[in-house]
């Protein structure tokens, strides 16, 4: 007989069962009704599944033809939806070479945290997704690859190079099928290994050349796109210390893989202690026997060079620094080993351009009568093509990009992409773009030998230049002379954010760095010493002079000591206008750089020269100080010096004419104001006058010139910051740009301040 509480229960039962399921339909209808009409990102095209939910791309990242095909669903989205598409509930992806505004140096976008979580530890320079936390990680691994650093082991790297040669030589004749692939990982292992711990495990000596552990490897890799949709813990999982029942066995390949981060985070702890033991003065801390071999001596370990930044105190924990340094060593293993791969099955595949890198090379090595170095190496115009091209067609980021920023709105022509919205590219959808490369499919180097079409490329404004960054690896060693000054500042700071290494700043004893960035350097240095001069610049590439004009004659001391250091260029200070042979003769500022150039050719010194105008602040018709840096910035850190050498550039932002000064002026003023006009030749006689008489208005001359006609003053060679927007004069008169940036010309100064008369409002 059933009681009435029996009763109760059952029903109440059931009535909890419906209340669970009524609540969970009610939420995800919420969830689809916001998604579809009321998300910031509601508006822009796409599928509605892939609007609806991630499930949409995780069955083309992990079960579609085998995983890892989102990338063409994107592709085809695009072709059925146009350039910009909605691909999942938060995020829109765009494909057209001309957009990069969440690229952009100034645009300072975040990392979102749920894609790149797959991609490495957590608290790891990949995961760090606001923008400045990533910045100070990045800046504290700099001085890992800096050039010093390089150059001290490159003995080691062709040693390496070396036995994996007589590996190849003893494989010869024997029938034996080599994987390349995992030949060439192995190299990149054992050389970054080299490069951050200061020692090698040996792999390029190991006799299958780790093939189970690279198989198991990719497999790991594969698994990322899992771990991006179900989150973070399987990768915790993953990375957990194994234990396994008495008799448990592992694939052989799993064995490898963990016997080598075991033996890595080892080496890795190892260096993190005996730096805290050095760092706190234990006695004999130098000596600490490691057991994963030490270090050759005055060599600084990653983990050193981590320590011994400018990262707070959370951010030096063993835990978070075994991580970071775990994770640096990994991602220079498959990338490389994969370029130099297809860059090895291209060359066999095309006999006519391997035969002309070995003519390259054949040459060099004859004319040295040694094996070339380094530096050398980089100066070699095909193998630079051929690198360039490899890493064109075998991009090392396969993934698109996502960024965010949450404090601007973004735009993709008339549409506006709201702030906190993430908006992505790929970089293939542009490598390998027809309207970008002609042939995009075709292994051309001899497209990155033409002057033209290089000059197109880096013009383009999509990360397209990020190619010629990738085939000088590293970057160029940068040093700066005079980085006091007005203009000076900002060209520092620019150049230290975009180098991947330290810049080193030469200053005199009584010169002020509190004011530097982190990641600077600096050395002391004396005129009247050519050996303490030599010293400061021994591993330069490029030395960059910011000096004022009373000290153009003394950069004539720098001839010497640049050629006995190996710098392979050299940017007198300039940021003025080109200038005409008669005033070379008669003007003593451009006479004095006429004798300076004179002296470069005749011993022999490459040099490069920049010319601005002036500056906004000055004189309207100048790039505005912000451009100047950005234009150094993008000219020297990772552009061949080779590329550069012999060279007059210009950097013109703006070039206005009086008229549309004036609506400016009307505008911001309410008043219009007063138009003077003169003959053309006699404005051009007036500046032609001004110029040779050295007289203080003849830049007022040259302004009132440029206004009328409408044009800039700094030759033919421009060069365009790719990542800058570009102001225009009515965002610096009527927005006010002007007034709060700190002038050029000081007030107590005795010099006309030529920018009063154009916002005068009488």
């Amino acid at each position: 007989m059933m009681r009435c509480q029996d009763v109760v229960v059952i029903v109440s039962g059931v009535s909890r069962a419906s209340a669970v399921v009524i609540a969970v339909t009610t939420y995800l209808l919420c969830v689809a009704v916001y998604r579809l009409f009321l998300s910031p990102v509601a508006r822009f095209p796409g599928p509605i599944l892939a609007a609806l939910t991630f499930a949409y791309e995780g069955y083309f990242d992990i079960f579609k033809e085998g995983g890892g095909r989102y990338w063409v669903e994107i592709n085809r989205m695009h072709d059925t939806y146009g350039p910009i598409v909605r691909i999942n509930p938060w995020e829109v992806h765009i494909r057209d070479p001309e957009w990069n505004e969440a690229y952009k140096m100034k645009a300072k976008a975040s990392k979102p945290s749920w894609f790149y979580r797959s991609q490495g530890p957590p608290n790891t320079v990949l995961q760090s997704g606001p923008h400045e936390l990533h910045r100070m990680r990045r800046q504290a691994l700099l001085p890992v690859y800096a050039t010093p650093v390089v150059h001290s082991r490159e003995k080691v790297y062709e040693n390496l190079i070396h036995k994996l040669i007589g590996r190849f030589k003893g494989f010869k004749g024997t029938g034996k099928v080599v994987t390349l692939g995992d030949a060439f990982r192995c190299l990149a292992i054992d050389v970054t290994c080299t490069t951050s711990l200061g020692r090698d495990f040996g792999f390029v000596e190991v006799e299958d050349f780790e093939n189970e552990m690279f198989l198991v490897g990719r497999t790991f890799g594969r698994m990322n796109m899992v771990t991006r949709q179900v989150g973070h813990w399987l990768f915790e999982v993953l990375r957990a210390r194994p234990r396994f029942g008495k008799g448990a066995q592992l694939p052989p390949g799993v064995i490898r893989v963990l016997r080598f981060r075991n033996m890595v985070m080892e080496a890795i702890r190892e260096d993190y202690n005996a730096a805290i033991a050095s760092k706190d003065g234990e006695p004999g801390a130098a000596k600490t026997k490691r057991s994963t071999g030490d270090p050759p001596a005055g060599f600084t370990t990653a983990a050193a060079h981590i320590l011994a930044s400018n990262l707070p105190a959370h951010e030096k924990v063993m835990t978070r620094v075994v991580d970071e340094v775990w994770l640096n060593i990994n991602a220079g293993i498959e990338t490389e080993g994969v370029m130099m791969t297809f860059a090895v099955f291209m060359l066999l595949s095309h006999p006519s351009k391997l035969q002309c890198l070995r003519t390259e090379l054949g040459d060099l090595e004859l004319r040295l009568g040694r094996l070339p170095s380094f530096q050398e190496l980089r100066d070699l115009p095909y193998l630079t093509a051929v690198i360039q091209e490899s890493f064109r067609l075998n991009h090392p980021v396969s993934s698109r990009l996502p960024r965010y920023d949450p404090h601007n709105n973004m735009a993709y022509g008339d549409m506006v992409i709201p702030k906190g919205v993430h908006v992505s590219i790929s970089l293939y959808d542009n490598y390998l773009n027809p309207d970008v490369f002609e042939d995009p499919y075709t292994f051309k180097p001899e497209r990155w030998l033409d002057g033209e079409e290089r000059k197109r490329l880096r013009n383009l404004p999509h990360l397209l230049h990020k190619l010629a960054q990738k085939s000088s690896g590293i970057g160029n060693k940068i040093a700066v002379i005079g980085h006091r000054g007005w203009a000076a500042r900002p060209i520092v700071q620019a150049l230290s954010t975009a180098s991947t290494q330290p810049i080193r700043i030469l200053r005199r004893g009584n010169s002020d760095d509190e004011s530097l960035p982190s990641n600077i350097e600096t050395v002391a240095y004396s005129w009247d010493q050519e050996s303490n001069l030599e010293a400061a610049l021994q591993g330069v590439d490029i030395l960059i002079s910011l000096i004022g004009h009373d000290g153009l004659d003394q950069q004539k001391k720098l001839i010497g000591p640049m050629k006995r250091a190996g710098v392979k260029l050299f940017a007198p200070s300039d940021l003025a206008l080109p200038y005409t042979a008669e005033e070379r003769a008669n003007v003593a500022v451009p006479r004095a750089k006429e004798e300076l150039e004179h002296l470069l050719n005749d011993a022999g010194m490459p040099f490069v020269t920049v010319c601005i105008g002036n500056f906004t602040s000055f004189a309207l018709q100048s790039p505005s100080r912000d451009y100047v840096a950005a234009g150094y910035a993008s000219i020297f850190p990772h552009s061949p010096p080779s590329s550069l050498s012999g060279r007059t550039i210009g950097l013109n932002e703006l070039h206005p004419t009086g008229r549309e000064i004036a609506a400016a002026m009307e505008e911001r003023n309410n008043n219009p104001p007063f138009l003077y006009g003169e003959p053309a030749q006699i404005a051009h006689d007036s500046v032609e006058n001004a110029r040779l008489q050295a007289m203080r208005g003849d830049l007022a001359a040259l302004v009132r010139k440029k206004m009328g006609d409408g044009t800039h003053g700094v030759g033919t060679d421009l060069w365009d910051v790719p990542e800058y927007a570009k102001k225009d004069i009515r965002e610096l008169i009527v927005g006010g740009e002007l007034a709060r940036e700190q002038p050029y010309i000081q007030p107590n100064e005795d010099t006309v301040h030529y920018l009063d008369q154009y916002f005068s409002s009488t």
